[in-house]
């Protein structure tokens, strides 16, 4: 956190940006992240009971000073969590730009961000750095480059059971995180929230305090922990439900989102995504 509160532009400044900053209640310190209500159902689900954190705009130096506050024990009663898209394609370039280039691309406008600082811009744009990812995006077909993301997590952060609709490759560059990973087809041991719901992408069920009464297919989910520290890359196909915990107070990572390539018909077999969406 010192590191980039150096490097980020300071507020007031022409490069500064604000970010995406949660913050949730202490001591729980759940980061669950709800949608926008779109669609028509603005009256269909009462929102005012659900737990989920609240989104801020700040500019990173506040973000650090109040992280560092509340690692103290002497916050104002929130724990505070940044997740900031350092790095994604520019609406000018358009879907599907090569990035085997970055560096070279970047230069010409291709990509475009928060302002991170120099330093994080050309680490993210390192050659050696997208000759792996590329090795990734192809042995796995996924489709295109969409954004890279950096999240600052401080101790205990817990960001509850949910998956995405993209491809990652999660790198974790500082601190430790606990995930636990669990396949699409074990979906419906976790109560999804239906369709159309702000939180359809979560589980209903709390991991933390499993209720097998009120959850009774639970007792049949089965779970994968992975424990990333410096250096480890976690591998996240698109449609896998994952239940994040930081387990130091710095906590740095970079998460590298594609697209989901159009599979090839297979009569009888369905993708991951595809099994969590029936």
């Amino acid at each position: 956190t010192d590191f980039l509160a150096a490097s980020v532009p300071e507020m007031g400044t022409a490069d500064a940006s604000l970010f995406s900053v949660y913050r949730a209640k202490e001591p729980a310190r759940r980061f669950r992240y709800a949608g926008s209500l779109d669609g028509g159902f603005e009256a269909a689900y009462d929102m005012s009971g659900e737990d989920s954190a609240e989104q801020l705009l700040l500019g990173f130096q506040d973000f650090a000073h109040r992280k560092a506050a509340t690692a103290r024990g002497e916050g104002d009663g929130w724990a505070y969590y940044l997740w900031g898209v350092a790095l994604r394609q520019s609406s000018s370039q358009g879907a599907g730009a090569d990035v085997d280039g970055a560096n070279s691309e970047l230069s010409k406008g291709s990509f475009e961000g928060f302002n991170f600082g120099e330093e994080v811009d050309e680490d993210l744009t390192e050659a050696t750095c997208w000759e792996s990812l590329k090795r990734l995006q192809e042995a796995g077909g996924w489709g295109e480059f969409l954004q890279a993301q950096l999240f600052v997590a401080c101790r205990n952060a817990l960001t509850p059971c949910h998956y995405d609709l993209v491809h990652n490759a999660y790198v974790q560059v500082r601190g430790w995180k606990r995930f636990l990973l669990m396949d699409p087809c074990y979906g419906s041991c976790l109560y999804p929230y239906p369709q159309g719901h702000p939180m359809d992408r979560c589980a209903q069920v709390d991991l933390e305090r499993p209720d097998f009464e009120a959850f009774p297919r639970l007792k049949d989910l089965r779970v994968v922990e992975a424990v990333l520290g410096p250096g480890d890359l976690l591998v996240l196909p698109a449609g896998w439900w994952h239940h994040v915990q930081a387990l130091t107070e710095d906590s740095l990572s970079v998460s590298f989102w594609y697209s989901q390539q159009a599979p090839k018909p297979v009569p009888g077999l369905l993708t991951s995504l595809e099994r969590v969406l029936l």
